[in-house]
């Protein structure tokens, strides 16, 4: 907007953000599946099952920091920018807990 062109980086940049709250908001319904299928909610989880809620999470956590590599190894935002994959080790924690204890993840 402040440039007066489009470009494909910030929207590419921008999924990074979208991937990860995507997948907390998709932890959270995890607890809430019995309830959720009782009220009659159609949340990703009750419509799909957990299995496929893992899929969905163990994809969005693969895109998010592929395009971070990508981004940085083709200098389209500064190697700085590696910092930005210290958290993936608890993207890992996450997706071992959802596969370990599925609808239980509170455990």
């Amino acid at each position: 907007v402040l440039t007066g062109s489009l470009s494909g980086f910030p929207w590419l940049i921008a999924l990074v953000p979208f991937f990860l709250v995507n997948n907390l908001l998709l932890l959270n319904q995890y607890p809430d599946i019995k309830a959720d299928r009782q009220a009659g909610r159609k949340t990703f989880p009750v419509s799909y099952g957990v299995a496929m809620s893992n899929r969905v999470y163990a994809i969005f956590f693969i895109l998010a920091y592929a395009i971070i590599i990508y981004e940085t190894t083709n200098q389209l935002i500064p190697s700085a920018g590696h910092i930005a994959l210290f958290p993936v080790i608890f993207s890992l924690f996450a997706l071992y807990g959802a596969m370990r204890y599925k609808a239980h993840i509170v455990k």
